[in-house]
């Protein structure tokens, strides 16, 4: 399962884009696409949908994607970010 950097670059580069043209597509900062696509970040559901729509995809294509730190997360929250996968459809996770 790739994480959210490697698929956020294997679809940059499917579309034909440098990261400096997402970046502008998108208005995410330069640095910021870098740190997603080398795994020292990650984005929030707000700027997948924008990086998702600058790469003409819908933002499913990232649901499937493991986190970065799925192994060692240390039981950090990561309130807001997007999830490794998300809840089928039709169900949603209930609030805590």
């Amino acid at each position: 399962m790739p994480t959210f950097g490697e698929r956020l670059q294997q679809l940059r580069e499917k579309a034909g884009l440098t990261q400096q043209q997402l970046a502008d597509a998108s208005g995410v900062n330069l640095w910021t696409i870098r740190g997603y696509e080398q795994g020292r970040r990650e984005p929030n559901w707000k700027v997948a949908i924008r990086l998702a729509e600058s790469l003409g995809v819908a933002v499913e294509a990232f649901a499937d994607c493991s986190s970065s730190d799925d192994s060692g997360s240390g039981g950090k929250s990561h309130r807001g970010r997007v999830p490794a996968q998300s809840p089928p459809r039709g169900k949603q996770r209930k609030a805590r």
